[in-house]
């Protein structure tokens, strides 16, 4: 149930100014298999299926007429833009009509940027030089539970020239049609499921505490944190029995997540997380995970009776506690279930506290503007320090 004080802020943003309240430009369908979602879609000799070699060997052997490329084939590691630079050179050898992606948030990001038009440099595209047009129509089918790429409008990279991530925002990069098949998920691993499953928690908790949040995104957001909150609390029982990771529920909930954040975006923990994850290759949902409470109680220090206390709220709904111990349990919890370290354990050197605020602070404002509670680079030396 919506607060008083949520309702209030919603009439404060719609006196305040004309907004949009909620984009998505394609469609959603369910499958129990891959092999019915791809009958579904009619894949012909006319597609490019794009995804991982675990995938094709598993998944798609029986696919002969269809166009295969695999992306470990051009490095292991999240995207950057030099790997993205070295596909779509090869893809010029390939005619194709539809791009399918069938992977995790890095297969589905890479695919957004190789069916734009044009031969560019990605960095072009990522610093907004050259117009951003779709060529070929994107099917996404994701084969993780955490980033909810196969609903939005957003890709991310390591551009390698800046040592950062960066992120591209544009209605091209929208996938026609997104798939969802819990069989994909079936043998996840265990830490890949959970990092995932918080990544997508921690899109619903940014998406839910953005200041351009609607009481759309805020739908899509709170039903998201909810059914996360709700299999992790069960699966806090007995992290051994696989019945209990719940992929199917936890899939639909990223997908909520992606809904949400595509529309009203996220902020501080992902603008942290990416110049360690960049350089030090340390994956997007468990680089994530490492600054979520900090960031949590920053905000709540900052600014400790704005819309924070309606996520408290829906925190404590989901885990049976009091809404003063929401934060605290919630940390609890995700430390219960995974495992966190300290950023020096990856490898990042105390120079790099100054180096790493600094370089949010210049690179990421496209994310910072989505803050609950403004943030100086002060504010990012204490977290970054706190979690050394």
């Amino acid at each position: 149930m919506m607060s008083a004080d949520a309702t209030f802020y919603y009439m404060q943003i719609i006196e305040r100014r004309s907004m949009d309240l909620f984009k998505f430009n394609g469609q959603i369908k369910r499958f129990n298999t891959l092999k019915e979602g791809l009958r579904h879609i009619n894949i012909s000799g006319n597609d490019l299926i794009f995804t991982s070699q675990r995938v094709s060997d598993k998944h798609l052997h029986d696919l002969y007429d269809c166009h295969i490329l695999c992306h470990d084939n051009y490095g292991l590691g999240e995207p950057s833009d030099k790997k993205i630079d070295a596909i779509n050179l090869d893809l010029r050898n390939i005619s194709f009509q539809r791009m399918i992606a069938i992977g995790g948030g890095s297969v589905l990001d890479i695919a957004k940027i190789l069916a734009l038009k044009g031969n560019h440099q990605t960095i072009d595209f990522f610093q907004n030089k050259v117009p951003i047009e779709n060529q070929h129509p994107i099917i996404a089918i994701p084969t993780t539970c955490g980033t909810g790429s196969e609903v939005t409008s957003i890709s991310i990279a390591f551009i390698e020239s800046l040592k950062t991530k960066m992120g591209l925002n544009h209605p091209a990069l929208y996938p026609e049609t997104a798939l969802l098949i819990p069989e994909l998920l079936d043998d996840i691993p265990y830490d890949i499921y959970m990092f995932s499953a918080i990544d997508a928690l921690i899109h619903g908790i940014e998406a839910f505490l953005s200041p351009n949040s609607t009481i759309y995104t805020d739908l899509y957001a709170e039903k998201a944190i909810e059914k996360i909150l709700i299999t992790f609390n069960t699966l806090s029982g007995d992290t051994s029995n696989r019945q209990l990771l719940n992929v199917s529920e936890v899939l639909m909930a990223s997908n909520l997540a992606g809904l949400a954040f595509g529309n009203s975006g996220v902020g501080a923990v992902h603008a942290l997380s990416y110049p360690l994850g960049g350089k030090y290759h340390v994956p997007h949902g468990e680089s994530n995970y490492l600054f979520l409470n900090d960031v949590l109680m920053t905000y709540k220090k900052i600014n400790p009776m704005g819309k924070i206390t309606s996520l408290e709220m829906v925190i404590s709904d989901a885990l049976n506690c009091s809404i003063h111990e929401s934060l605290k349990k919630l940390d609890e919890l995700l430390r219960q279930l995974i495992e966190k370290q300290p950023l020096k354990s990856y490898g990042m050197n105390s120079q790099e506290i100054s180096s790493f605020s600094t370089l949010v602070i210049e690179t990421q404002q496209r994310l910072l503007k989505n803050n609950y509670a403004e943030l100086s680079v002060t504010d990012l030396e204490k977290i970054y320090k706190n979690l050394f």
